[in-house]
């Protein structure tokens, strides 16, 4: 059985200048910073072309974009889990997103 890693197990990276780099984090934050531009996508979609509310496969998305920035999940992957090894409130990044970009226009889609 292999032993299972931990935040505190991540090794920096060490760049010539002796700075110190998280690749995990890297990696993470590009997964956060994707899920923001999904939803600001979404948006101005919706924004653009109201019609879209009607589909029902746009508003799956939305659903399923908004359940994401509301429940937190600390599963792989969840916004709980990445904002942990960003050192970032997942609670308030949600909430901003939602008060953003699910607040009006796409209030409507769910």
């Amino acid at each position: 059985m292999s032993q299972a890693v931990t935040f505190a197990d991540m090794q920096p990276e060490v760049n010539l200048n002796g700075e110190r780099s998280y690749p995990e984090k890297r990696l993470w934050a590009g997964v956060l910073y994707q899920a923001v531009h999904d939803a600001k996508a979404l948006y101005k979609q919706a924004t653009k072309s109201p019609k879209l509310l009607d589909n029902v496969r746009f508003v799956h998305e939305v659903k399923q974009l908004k359940r994401y920035f509301t429940d937190c999940s600390m599963e792989i992957g969840g916004l709980g889990f990445i904002c942990l090894i960003i050192d970032t409130d997942a609670k308030r990044l949600g909430d901003w997103v939602l008060d953003e970009y699910f607040s009006d226009v796409l209030e409507v889609a769910i």
